[in-house]
């Protein structure tokens, strides 16, 4: 094992700890206790205490870093349970705590790094580390780093076991030009599961375009559920109007509603079948 794969295991390793840790302490709160812990800074305060030995190796930007991602997580699953509560979700979509990082009984190293802490030097293709002072080479292109006025954000480096490599990720945030072009050609593509697709043409001497894809799945979702919620409303407001006017017409009052409903929806579902996929 070379020294950068030394240094990258040892730091992925106890990232990897923490978060360990820390979910499994916040999935016992979860489910012992009915409540949910999605604060970074309840990981923070145990720094000089449970995880100081993490802590010294980390460094305090990274640490904190890592608490970060650990509540953003966590924040996730909440919105993922509010969404599932209101039926915005699919039948098969299945709202799970964070787990752990181990596969075979082993910890999944991951390296976390805050985005004042670490430098890429597009020119000699390296990342430099400034808590641990040590330069990591790379091979790649950073698309978006080379954009003018690009600000870097989390780094985050993950082992994959069967190529038995590291691969980095940056988020990065870019000013997008919105110029109006002429010339160029776009090809889209409209679906059900996979609502929109768009491919362009080569937009620089580079030659790359730009490929966009828009799932379906949460549109639908949100129609759906807001189909149902009309219905239910219509269908309180009928049996209201029967408590004042009568029986009998509120059942042909009631099955005419119904009938426009259906109605009105069969010229939505049958474009739904029939949309390309």
């Amino acid at each position: 094992m070379s020294e950068i794969d030394e240094f990258l295991q040892r730091i992925g390793d106890a990232t990897a700890r923490l978060i360990n840790m820390e979910n499994y302490r916040h999935r016992r709160l979860f489910f012992e206790a009915g409540r949910i812990d999605y604060s970074w800074m309840s990981a923070w305060a145990r720094r000089f205490t449970d995880y100081f030995e993490i802590y010294k190796l980390l460094g305090s930007r990274n640490f904190h870093e890592a608490c970060r991602l650990i509540g953003e997580q966590w924040r996730s699953f909440v919105g993922l349970l509010r969404a599932a509560k209101e039926g915005r979700l699919e039948p098969w979509q299945k709202v799970r705590p964070p787990g752990y990082r181990k596969r075979d009984g082993q910890r999944v190293p991951i390296v976390v790094v805050r985005f004042d802490n670490y430098r890429v030097d597009l020119e000699k293709r390296v990342i430099r580390f400034g808590y641990w002072n040590i330069e990591v080479p790379f091979k790649g292109k950073p698309r978006w780093l080379a954009k003018p006025g690009a600000k870097q954000g989390r780094l985050i480096i993950v082992y994959d076991p069967v190529r038995k490599r590291w691969y980095a990720r940056v988020s990065v945030e870019v000013a997008l030009e919105r110029g109006l072009g002429g010339g160029l050609k776009a090809g889209i593509d409209l679906g059900r599961e996979r609502l929109l697709a768009l491919v362009t043409e080569p937009l620089n001497e580079s030659g790359e375009g730009v490929a966009l894809l828009y799932r379906g799945g949460p549109l639908k979702s949100d129609y759906f559920h807001f189909e149902r919620r009309i219905t239910e409303y219509r269908r309180d407001a009928v049996r209201s109007q029967a408590r004042g006017s009568g029986q009998s017409r509120v059942e042909g009052d009631t099955e005419a509603l119904l009938r426009e409903e259906e109605e009105a929806q069969e010229p939505i579902v049958r474009q739904q079948r029939g949309a390309p996929s």
